[in-house]
């Protein structure tokens, strides 16, 4: 977990100013949907149970966000 936590720190990046102004950009909620991984696996790897609300809540939120920045690319790019 730790050499997982150093390797995330190692890739950060700062962020573009010009992003910073609309709340559902498409790095902000990348970078959301990373954190969500994030907990699925420890949910998985630690077999933590009593967390299963909380992670369907971060899976709804992650199907949400990719449902969401696949319609804003198309609306954009069409």
């Amino acid at each position: 977990m730790l050499l997982l936590l150093l390797i995330s720190v190692m890739w950060t990046r700062p962020v573009d100013p010009k992003t910073v102004d609309d709340p559902l950009n498409r790095e902000l909620t990348n970078e959301w949907r990373g954190w969500m991984q994030a907990a699925f696996v420890l949910y998985h790897y630690c077999m933590m149970t009593d967390l299963y609300a909380f992670i369907r809540v971060l899976v709804s939120s992650y199907v949400f966000l990719t449902g969401f920045g696949n319609g804003m690319y198309f609306i954009n790019t069409w």
